[in-house]
């Protein structure tokens, strides 16, 4: 057998670990070292007998010793001597959740949650030990809540006041009324500051035994620390007046309101100083936090009242500005003149609906920002560019713009408006659509340009006729006296168609001059077209040409002189018959239709020739324009004077399918009638 040595250095390692072995007590005293709260053991008398590093540093002690030298009763803050908590944990032998109140070494105060037990020893003695927790920041917390809250109460209680009352003076007899009610020993009182420093005071509210300073002034100047104070928006409690360095100026004044302590409060208007309200005390005194927390919600209060009005100012302003918004828009699109401004490059900036109308169905978002030429190359945006341009050589552009594509005309004029904040200059167009004037105005002078020329003609033709009846008559005589001869034949053939053709000459001529007839009854289109259309009947033979009436049936009666209006679709038919080649047609067709002036009807004549020449067009109702050989130019004319007596139009155009067309279109009245 073989004895086992353990090496001399593992015996000796050994013994060392046997040393080091914790024994309870300082596992205990290592644990309560180590807590992050405060731990304390003290006994029956309040002497400390132990105490953890957090709590000293809690205390703001330099050391564990100090503590230990003090009492118990020394750590409580003023006011607070402990007895109440020691009774209470020697009666229940356990204290729980207790907040105190201590002071540090720095004098600061700080809370405490204390838990605490009491226990005894063997002998009969009683020793304390407990956990203390720093709860200084929620207390903290909780009173700044607390403050806030009786703060916010008080601006309530104080806007609410302000919010009735309708007068600056209502609202400061209100103002100090609330504050004589809560603090009754004090004097409240109001007063205005200037800019210049100047206070006076306008209302006071004081007690018995202090006398009134309404009406008082003094010049806060002289106290430039407090009048510094004041416009900063600062609240000024002043404990003794007689002390308080920044009063040095105002000592005279003050004396003689009697007030030797004071808390003021500033008023402000646009944040500009404009007044003070103030607690006057008639002895010197240490102001509590309720009367600075009072002060400071009427002041809150008085600003949230001057907030509140000027928001309702600022809404009734927006109110306004937006209604003037809509009303201005509304009135600029319902202008019937077209509106545009442009910009100085000639753009569009803004326009009105009468304006985009003219924008060939383009919206507006796709018209502003563009140049009028871009938006159409037709007028009058065409004209526009040269417009400005002459704006700026001379100030001011007006011309009259005719598109003849649409056949509407315009009066328009540029001006300057000005100049924007940018610099940019501004230009305001406008476009008054004078068609309706222009076309009035032809009309009118084309009446008294034919009702002179009827005049002239109907005596010329009047002249003219007696000859012409001597003529034939004399022809008639000439063949009764010698009788048929064979020789003179051709000769007095010649003479019996001129004359003839110059009697149907003078006929037309006094037609067309004759006096137009106001006397219009109601009566049936279908009646007139067909007397029309069997007048026409030996000349649609003669020239192997139909004639076809496909009226819509049951067509209204419409006001009418019938003799005249058949005069109109004879000549109508007659000049289709003229142009139509043998084996054609003409067409008459007739049907109601509803325009914006109300219902009409329109009546068409139409042939199968080669149309109208496009150049004819303008002048195709001009007295004695024609092409036709032996034509005298006057039927359409005719047409046309009696048709505008009937209150009526009458156009020419081309057909697309070939053949020339005729429409007449004639206001209607009274009930349809049966066709006939």
């Amino acid at each position: 057998m073989h004895e086992r040595v353990c090496p001399p250095l593992l015996v000796e390692a050994d013994a060392t670990h046997r040393k080091r072995v914790a024994t309870p007590q300082t596992r205990y005293q290592r644990l309560f070292d180590a807590m992050p709260v405060g731990m304390f053991r003290s006994n029956f008398d309040g002497r400390l007998l132990d105490a953890n590093p957090a709590l000293v540093r809690m205390l703001g002690l330099p050391s564990r010793e100090a503590l230990l030298a003090m009492n118990v009763a020394q750590l409580f803050a003023a006011g607070h001597d402990g007895s109440f908590w020691r009774e209470l944990l020697d009666r229940e032998g356990v204290l729980s959740g207790a907040e105190l109140e201590l002071r540090r070494a720095d004098g600061a105060r700080i809370w405490v949650r204390v838990n605490a037990r009491a226990a005894w020893d063997e002998g009969g003695d009683v020793s304390y030990e407990g956990v203390v927790e720093d709860v200084t920041g929620r207390k903290r917390a909780e009173e700044g809540l607390s403050q806030s809250q009786q703060r916010l109460e008080l601006i309530n209680r104080f806007a609410a006041e302000m919010i009735r009352a309708t007068s600056a003076a209502e609202i400061v007899e209100t103002a100090l009324r609330e504050l004589a009610e809560h603090f009754p020993g004090l004097r409240a009182a109001y007063s205005t500051i200037d800019a210049r420093g100047e206070l006076r005071v306008w209302r006071s509210r004081e007690p018995d035994g202090m006398p009134s300073i309404a009406g008082l002034a003094c010049d806060l100047t002289a106290a430039p620390l407090y009048l510094a104070a004041l416009r900063a928006g600062e609240l000024v409690a002043v404990a003794d007046v007689s002390r308080d360095a920044r009063l040095t100026g105002l000592r005279e004044p003050l004396a003689q309101g009697g007030a030797q302590a004071m808390l003021d409060v500033p008023m402000r208007h646009s944040e500009q100083l404009v007044g003070l309200a103030c607690l006057d005390s008639p002895l010197p005194r240490k102001w509590s936090e309720h009367e600075l927390l009072t002060l400071a919600a009427l002041r809150e209060a008085q600003a949230e009242e001057e907030r509140r009005a000027a928001d309702e100012a600022r809404a009734r302003l927006q109110a306004d500005l937006e209604r003037a918004a809509r009303e201005w828009s509304v009135t600029f699109d319902a202008l019937a003149t077209a509106i545009v401004v442009l910009d100085g490059a000639g753009r569009v900036m803004r326009l009105n609906r009468a304006a985009l109308e003219l924008a060939c169905g383009a919206d507006y978002d796709e018209v502003v920002g563009r140049l009028p030429a871009e938006i159409s190359g037709r007028e009058p945006w065409r004209s526009f560019a040269e417009l400005v341009r002459r704006v700026r050589a001379s100030g001011r552009a007006a011309a009259e713009l005719h598109d003849a594509a649409s056949g509407k005309t315009w009066l328009v004029t540029l001006g300057l408006m000005g100049r924007a904040a940018d610099g940019e200059e501004r230009f305001l167009l406008t476009a008054r659509d004078l068609t309706e004037i222009v076309t009035l105005q032809q009309a009118l002078g084309l009446s008294q340009t034919m009702a002179a020329m009827g005049s002239l003609v109907a005596g010329v033709a009047h002249e003219v006729r007696n000859p012409l009846f001597s003529i034939s008559a004399s022809l008639d005589a000439f063949e009764l006296h010698f009788g048929p001869v064979e020789a003179t034949r051709p000769y007095t053939a010649v003479l019996r168609r001129s004359v003839q053709r110059l009697s149907d000459l003078m006929a037309e001529l006094l037609e067309y001059g004759r006096p137009q007839s106001s006397q219009l009854v109601p009566g049936s289109l279908h009646d007139v077209l067909e007397e029309a259309i069997e007048t026409c009947l030996a000349q649609a033979r003669a020239s192997r040409v139909t004639v076809s009436d496909r009226s819509a049936p049951g067509l209204p009666l419409i006001p009418m002189d019938r003799g005249r209006l058949a005069l109109v679709f004879r000549n109508l038919v007659e000049n289709a018959l003229h142009h139509s080649p043998a084996g054609g047609a003409v067409t008459v067709e007739a049907a109601q239709l509803l325009e914006a002036c109300g219902p009409v009807l329109d009546c068409r004549v139409r042939d199968c020739g080669p149309g109208f020449h496009e150049e004819d067009l303008p002048r195709i109702f001009e007295p004695f324009y024609t092409r036709r050989r032996g034509g005298t130019g006057l039927g359409l004319a005719i047409a046309q004077r009696i048709v505008h007596v009937h209150g009526g139009s009458i156009s020419a155009f081309n057909h697309p399918q070939g053949g020339a067309v005729v429409s007449v279109r004639l206001p209607c009245t009274g009930p349809a009638v049966k066709n006939r």
